[in-house]
């Protein structure tokens, strides 16, 4: 099956739910995931669109119990940062809909709650990256090193919530088609990746690319 077949597949199979039959189908997913983010320290999550695995309420829980949760924002064509997140009031409409970090919000200096893998920072932005990483993430840094041309950084204790259209029981994933979390992921293939999903998005076999990068589970 192609990519494209898949897609309209499973789009079609969500337009068979209500907004609150699908809030229902999130609870036994978020009950899978929990155990899963126990250890973490970091949790590099995303704030669920209606028809998506629903995740408001967990990252509420999850900034209250301390643990740093990132949300990722659009920054161009295929490319996101991502903010630190405390609260709803941190956030703002963005592109394609979603609800993303506001950068204005809270913000001490310039980018100061970025953590960018993908864009190529100035020299001028070097210095603020670099303290921005080591205020950021102190429990979950572990040999970080800051080049001109990638911010590269091993988590330790850090995962990763990864929405997909669909996966296969080999973690192969199918996203929307805009390779935001591709690029991320290659750049950080330290970092625990699991992906989340409804029960009835779960296929037996995902059309891949070279590119495409498979989660390490699928709750």
């Amino acid at each position: 099956m192609l990519k494209a077949e898949l897609r309209q597949q499973i789009r079609t199979l969500k337009r068979q739910f209500t907004p609150q039959q699908l809030e229902e189908l999130s609870l036994p997913v978020i009950a899978r995931l929990r155990p899963l983010l126990a250890q973490a320290a970091t949790v590099f999550a995303y704030y669920s669109l209606p028809d998506e695995v629903s995740t408001h309420r967990l990252v509420d829980e999850l900034a209250a119990e301390g643990k740093t949760v990132l949300l990722p924002k659009v920054t161009g064509p295929g490319t996101m940062a991502w903010h630190r997140y405390t609260s709803r009031a941190d956030l703002v409409r963005g592109a394609y809909g979603i609800e993303e970090p506001d950068p204005d919000y809270g913000i001490e200096e310039p980018n100061s709650d970025l953590v960018d893998g993908l864009q190529i920072p100035s020299d001028s932005q070097l210095s603020i990256v670099r303290s921005s990483f080591a205020r950021l993430l102190p429990k979950g840094r572990k040999n970080c090193q800051l080049e001109k041309s990638i911010v590269n950084c091993q988590f330790q204790n850090a995962v990763i919530l990864v929405p997909g259209l669909a996966f296969d029981s080999s973690g192969r994933r199918l996203g929307r088609g805009r390779g935001y979390y591709d690029r991320f992921l290659a750049a950080h293939p330290d970092i625990y990746k699991i992906g989340v999903c409804f029960d009835f998005q779960k296929v037996p076999e995902v059309p891949v690319d070279a590119y495409d990068v498979a989660v390490d589970v699928v709750v």
